[in-house]
């Protein structure tokens, strides 16, 4: 069983674990404890990629970063029509692609 965490969530998870960044610290597992992951989200959204998702699963904590996969090259792979590239950089920038568009 698994939920994503929302922002709110997470910051109430990284606040109420305060009592360990400075044993953390001290092993060098982190840098800083809980900026690491709200730092994840800013960069992310500044490079024009989907936020990450957080998720807890039993006792871990999971964080999966997304990335645009069609690059230029895998896109020039395929042979796509004019047509078929305008459509998708509708479904990229809207999120959804309808018969109108």
């Amino acid at each position: 069983m698994h939920r994503n965490i929302e922002q709110d969530d997470l910051r109430t998870f990284l606040r109420d674990r305060q009592g360990y960044d400075e044993a953390l610290f001290l092993a060098r597992y982190i840098d800083k404890y809980g900026t690491g992951t709200l730092m994840m989200i800013r960069e992310s959204l500044a490079h024009a990629l989907p936020e990450p998702d957080f998720t807890q699963r039993g006792g871990e904590f999971t964080i999966t970063l997304w990335r645009d996969w069609l690059t230029a090259e895998v896109m020039a792979g395929f042979h796509l029509n004019e047509r078929q590239l305008k459509g998708l950089t509708c479904l990229r920038a809207e999120g959804r692609l309808t018969s109108g568009r």
